[in-house]
């Protein structure tokens, strides 16, 4: 995702299962997860609902991780932002499988 203004952003995720919701600033790596990560959060089966507010920085490149808590389950994810400007959303993956 790419921002055009610098400022608070609030996210809001609806999802039919448990996820993990992360944000990492400029790459996301996938053999350290811990890399470049600003925010990270679950998504339980309360509510299946999620809200928060975070700062994001002008002209900078985000990867938003939206995953299932396990590999035998797939859902849809809704994610949905407000701010003080539009954020750019481009999907890079739609899934990535690991054998077993």
């Amino acid at each position: 995702m790419h921002v055009s203004r610098e400022g608070s952003y609030t996210f809001f995720i609806d999802s039919t299962v448990d996820a993990f919701i992360s944000i990492y600033k400029k790459y996301f790596d996938p053999n350290d997860l811990s890399i470049n990560s600003i925010r990270r959060s679950y998504v339980d089966n309360t509510n299946y609902q999620l809200k928060f507010t975070t700062n994001l920085q002008m002209n900078e490149t985000y990867t938003l991780r939206a995953s299932t808590t396990s590999s035998e389950v797939a859902s849809s994810i809704s994610i949905f932002s407000i701010g003080p400007s539009f954020i750019v959303f481009n999907q890079t993956s739609k899934y990535i499988t690991h054998d077993k």
